[in-house]
């Protein structure tokens, strides 16, 4: 770790003596004891931030280029470390297993009517790959350390980006470099405000547990609260509308979840202040929806008009093969004579829509039980949140709620390459290993207590 944050600070402040190879060499060699000897949680941090490292515009050229086999090798050390499982009866699977392995097999068979063979067989390997390593993981976590699991996945994968969201920020106030693109939108060196929106949501819903969790330490809850304040104060700034409207459903589920007195007043406080505002000023509703909702239209033109054509393109191309689509991975006909594509960071996010990707990959029946796990899978862990009241469940919760929301305007959740795909993916197995090992008690007041010190027992319930 302290090589991590060492190469990190190297890079963006800069360190003339450790400043360009050298930086991004001490990153990778962070990120890859994190992966080799770190605990599991700590172990897919590292691999996670290892694609958002990848995507970012100071190390793309030393370390994009490998993110690959940071993707396989990591996936095969990660595989002898925690995931050979001991001799023994395995559960049956959740609905929610069930259908995402119906997905995979039809998936599977889009091999025989795809477009472009060795595109597909690429990067449906790298899926499936993706999805054992976040499924394993998560029964792993929720094996050894019982409820507390989501508090541990959230410490793991939060402790990377940590430090690009502090630097990155300070480079915006004290200017040491250009995180904010020509028009003004803040990047956060990412080259992409709709990437940095997309980080932002999926870290959001993290720094607000610590605010409801009933806890003794408030040195805890101000570097929550600061947290918060920087993380939404970039998050405005980037003028994301799939972000911004993933925090508002973040805000709306923790206010209904942990509605409390500290809550009221937190809301209460809000309100006074956009209502005094408004007073003060009459045209600033109508200048904030200019300023996000209409930033692509002259006036008050269709809000959505920058996703219009991109989305009327994918609905043409999935009604001419409406049933298994153009084959997994591929999104054009024109992609048979492509050759594999590598470097598709996080940087360049893809505009339009992860649902109408599928549909054109897989088809309608290939699409049906993905998008019926993931309605299914959010349904459930909502109820479930609703009734046990853990604020680092919650957490998790949101934050797979809040990139669902942003998958319906970017083109992220079948990218194995991407890091939102491998926080996606591993929150969902979370959510659905804890829900298949522990029921929640009759009433809402009653929390989930944390184990004092160490794992607990694999059976507790």
């Amino acid at each position: 770790m302290a090589a991590f944050f060492a190469g990190l600070a190297a890079v963006y402040l800069p360190v003339p003596v450790l400043s360009g190879p050298p930086a991004a060499m001490l990153v990778i060699a962070g990120l890859a004891l994190g992966i080799l000897v770190a605990p599991l949680e700590i172990a897919l941090g590292a691999l996670s931030f290892s694609f958002l490292a990848a995507s970012c515009v100071r190390l793309q050229l030393s370390f994009e280029l490998y993110r690959w086999i940071f993707l396989g090798g990591s996936a095969a050390v990660l595989a002898l470390r925690f995931f050979l499982r001991r001799p023994g009866r395995s559960a049956a699977p959740s609905r929610f297993q069930f259908l995402m392995i119906l997905f995979l097999m039809i998936s599977t068979a889009s091999l025989l009517n795809t477009v472009s063979l060795r595109l597909t067989a690429l990067k449906l390997g790298a899926v499936v790959c993706l999805l054992f390593v976040t499924s394993q993981a998560a029964l792993r976590l929720v094996d050894a350390w019982g409820p507390a699991a989501a508090r541990r996945l959230v410490l793991g994968l939060a402790l990377h980006p940590a430090g690009i969201i502090l630097l990155a920020a300070a480079g915006g106030w004290i200017s040491f470099g250009p995180p904010v693109t020509l028009q003004g939108r803040f990047s956060g060196y990412l080259g992409n405000p709709n990437t940095w929106a997309l980080l932002g949501i999926t870290l959001l819903p993290w720094t607000i547990c610590p605010l409801v969790e009933k806890t003794r330490s408030p040195a805890r809850q101000w570097v929550a609260a600061a947290a918060l304040v920087i993380l939404a104060n970039t998050l405005l700034s980037t003028g994301s509308r799939a972000g911004l409207l993933g925090a508002a459903a973040v805000a709306a589920l923790f206010g209904l979840v942990h509605a409390s007195r500290k809550v009221a007043v937190m809301v209460t406080l809000g309100s006074v202040l956009l209502a005094a505002q408004a007073l003060a000023r009459p045209e600033v509703f109508s200048d904030l929806a200019q300023q996000y909702l209409y930033k692509h239209s002259r006036g008050q033109g269709d809000f959505l008009q920058s996703r219009a054509k991109p989305w009327s393109r994918f609905q043409d191309d999935f009604y001419r093969r409406p049933w298994l689509g153009l084959g997994f991975g591929a999104t054009s006909e024109r992609q048979a004579e492509w050759s594999a594509d590598y470097r598709g960071g996080a940087g360049t996010v893809e505009t339009g829509s992860s649902f109408w990707m599928v549909l054109i990959q897989v088809g309608a029946l290939g699409a049906a039980p993905l998008f019926l796990a993931i309605l299914l899978l959010l349904a459930q862990a909502g109820r479930f949140a609703w009734r046990v009241r853990d604020p680092w469940f919650t957490g998790v919760y949101g934050s797979t709620l809040a990139l669902a929301i942003n998958a319906v305007f970017e083109g992220w959740l079948l990218s194995p390459g991407n890091f939102a795909g491998i926080y996606f993916w591993l929150q969902c197995f979370l959510l659905s290993a804890v829900m298949s090992r522990f029921r929640p008690a009759a009433a809402r007041q009653v929390h989930f207590g944390w184990p004092a010190t160490g794992p607990v027992a694999a059976g507790r319930a």
